[in-house]
């Protein structure tokens, strides 16, 4: 038979577990650009900015924006943190 952990250990484990996933950054959550996005694809977007600005809009960002949270999703978050770090220091130089 298998020896049963001491109730004990296991709430140790758990709790370390605990505050380690407190202490990870959090991966970011895509909805919300995936509906930007989608938002931009649509016939009603594109016509009004047709309508305003006598072109239709690309999406590139909204696409960068939706690429970048899927690619953080995939990566350590460390380097997740890093990454989506850079890429706002970059985004508000840009803004300057």
């Amino acid at each position: 038979t298998m020896a049963q952990p001491d109730s004990k250990e296991v709430s140790i484990d758990l709790a370390q577990l605990e505050a380690a996933a407190r202490d990870q950054p959090q991966r970011p959550e895509c909805w919300e650009a995936f509906k930007v996005w989608k938002y931009c694809t649509t016939p009603v977007h594109q016509m009004k900015n047709y309508y305003i600005y006598g072109e239709v809009d690309p999406c590139a960002s909204e696409w960068e924006d939706l690429k970048l949270c899927l690619s953080l999703k995939l990566t350590p978050p460390p380097e997740a943190a890093v990454c989506l770090h850079h890429h706002q220091s970059s985004a508000l130089s840009m803004l300057d």
